[in-house]
C-alpha cells in the first residue's frame, strides 16, 4: 500500500502491528478508510503521526484527534 508523503511509515506500521496484536487486524478496506480519516484529521490541523502514536499507546482500534496530554496521562518527559 502506498502511503501519503505526510505520513511516517513507521507510525503507520506500528498501528497495523498493534491492531494485529489485539486481534483486530485491518482489512484492505479498513486501511483505506483509516488513511482517509487521517487525512481528514490532518486537514483539521491534527498531526496524523501523533494520532497514530496515540492510538498505538492506548491500544485503540480507531483514530481520534490527539487528546490533551493531561487527559491521556502522557507526561511531557516521555513525549
Amino acid at each position: 500500500m502506498n502511503l501519503p508523503d505526510w505520513l511516517v511509515k513507521e507510525a503507520w506500521e506500528d498501528f497495523v502491528r498493534m491492531r494485529k496484536a489485539i486481534k483486530k487486524p485491518l482489512t484492505e478496506r479498513a486501511m483505506i478508510r483509516s488513511l482517509k480519516k487521517l487525512d481528514a484529521l490532518r486537514k483539521e490541523g491534527q498531526d496524523p503521526n501523533a494520532v497514530l502514536d496515540q492510538s498505538v499507546d492506548c491500544c485503540w482500534m480507531d483514530l481520534y484527534p490527539v487528546k490533551n496530554r493531561e487527559v491521556t496521562g502522557i507526561q511531557e518527559d516521555y513525549v
